[in-house]
């Protein structure tokens, strides 16, 4: 079973009503993940040699061409030495 970040609200635990609120879910996700990258001035390659994920895995990650499944997310979160929880609650008041 694969587990996808994005596929439940994260400030209210409810599940998302629709493909298209998985998939501003999962874009509001890829946008934290972006803005602290461009913060930490973090390469795509640097990012990738951290988390142990593909250059092409991880761009489509963070321009929200793929859901993300929690286990990359965490191997994301972990590279960029970030709260995972703090960034889904930023990434929830987005929606």
């Amino acid at each position: 079973m694969n587990i996808l970040i994005g596929c439940e609200h994260a400030r209210y635990g409810d599940k998302l009503s629709s493909v298209d609120d998985e998939s501003k879910a999962s874009q509001s996700i890829a946008a934290q993940l972006r803005a602290v990258v461009a913060v930490k001035g973090v390469l795509k390659k640097e990012l990738a040699e951290r988390s142990g994920l593909a250059v092409n895995t991880l761009s489509r990650y963070l321009n929200g061409h793929r859901d993300i499944p929690v286990s990359a997310f965490m191997q994301i979160c972990q590279a960029l030495d970030i709260d995972p929880g703090a960034l889904l609650n930023k990434a929830a008041k987005d929606l």
